[in-house]
């Protein structure tokens, strides 16, 4: 056992007195790169990248048409004029504002009176709202349905708005229903663009009374801070039958039937078609009397001379069409005896009389 300690005592020496001939083996020190900071151990500091996310600031409504309060709501509707610089304000069209009453026509003062059959011609009772075409005249009776360019809207919305609504009423084979849908959105604070579709109309409650209207309203906006653009397409188009009316009042007043179908009526197979088209245009630029600073969001408050234009193009024909042989009817003579009848010719008193109109 002595003999084995005393082995290991005279290894474990010789190994230290090796280890104590062999010099320290320094370290390469490489200097750090000029403009490289070094910590408390000589160690070179990583700049850390910054871990707050810089937001791009985004150029805000600047038109002169809204104020700070108009500014801070979502989204906002508005027409504007073809003859004036300016806009006016319109509220947001939506069930809970229009289901009461549902046809266009009955919304604004005493209404109009019509056909009974949605999608008609009307008038309104209002003798001062009764519309007076220059042009196209024969349009004037579905002036309730028609979209113009001083009643198209443009929105501007914060995100994407889609307004839908639907409603229909009565049977099946004689309801009324309309389709509304709007599409809008803003490719940046002051340019938008959006769609609007109206579709109304009813199968009729007597023979060959079904009627039609369709609008389409494509628009586009952009209101900058001194330039203010309002361009669009719009299209209308009514399909109506025309029965021509009952062929007597006696029919209603003295007469009951059990379907509205068998009240006689005067034409059979007659039809009325518009089609309309308008493309516009409303621009114009503002130059303010003094310079403005990046902080002037707007030069309503400044004196400022305007320039711009309007320009609008509008193509409407209407068709209307029969065939001869169904426009005689059997009209009821004075005497009150319902068998008493003779044969009337729907165009005696016109102008024209042609085997197909």
């Amino acid at each position: 056992m002595r003999i084995l300690l005393s082995i290991i005592f005279l290894l474990f020496v010789a190994t230290a007195v090796a280890r104590a001939q062999f010099p320290p083996v320094e370290q390469d020190l490489v200097a750090p790169p000029s403009g490289v900071d070094l910590d408390a151990d000589g160690n070179p500091i990583v700049p850390q990248e910054d871990s707050v996310k810089k937001v791009k600031i985004r150029k805000p409504l600047e038109s002169y048409f809204f104020d700070d309060t108009t500014r801070t709501y979502k989204v906002f509707s508005w027409r504007t004029s073809l003859l004036r610089n300016e806009v006016k304000m319109v509220p947001i069209d939506t069930a809970a504002n229009s289901i009461q009453p549902h046809l266009p026509f009955g919304r604004v003062g005493a209404g109009d009176a019509y056909q009974g059959n949605l999608g008609g011609a009307v008038v309104p009772l209002d003798f001062a709202r009764r519309p007076d075409y220059q042009d196209f005249s024969f349009a004037q009776g579905f002036d309730a349905y028609n979209i113009f360019p001083e009643r198209a809207l443009f929105y501007n919305t914060k995100r994407p708005i889609t307004l839908l609504s639907y409603y229909m009423s009565g049977q099946t084979k004689r309801f009324e229903e309309g389709f509304y849908l709007t599409q809008a959105q803003n490719i940046s604070p002051s340019s938008g663009f959006n769609i609007d579709y109206r579709s109304q109309g009813t199968r009729g409650l007597y023979n060959w009374s079904k009627g039609r209207d369709k609008n389409l309203s494509l628009a586009f906006s952009h209101t900058g801070r001194k330039y203010t653009l309002h361009a669009g397409y719009i299209y209308n188009t009514a399909n109506n039958k025309e029965n021509g009316g009952i062929v007597n009042d006696r029919f209603i007043t003295d007469t009951i039937f059990e379907l509205a179908e068998a009240v006689p009526v005067k034409l059979l197979d007659a039809r009325n078609v518009l089609k309309g088209n308008t493309a516009y245009l409303v621009q114009s630029y503002g130059f303010p009397l003094r310079r403005l600073t990046d902080e002037d969001h707007s030069i309503a408050d400044y004196s400022t001379i305007f320039v711009g234009h309007s320009v609008e193009w509008s193509r409407w024909a209407k068709t209307y069409s029969d065939t001869h042989p169904n426009t005689v009817y059997k009209q009821l003579a004075g005497t009150g005896d319902w068998d008493d009848t003779y044969d009337v010719e729907f165009y005696d008193d016109w102008l024209i009389n042609p085997n197909m109109t």
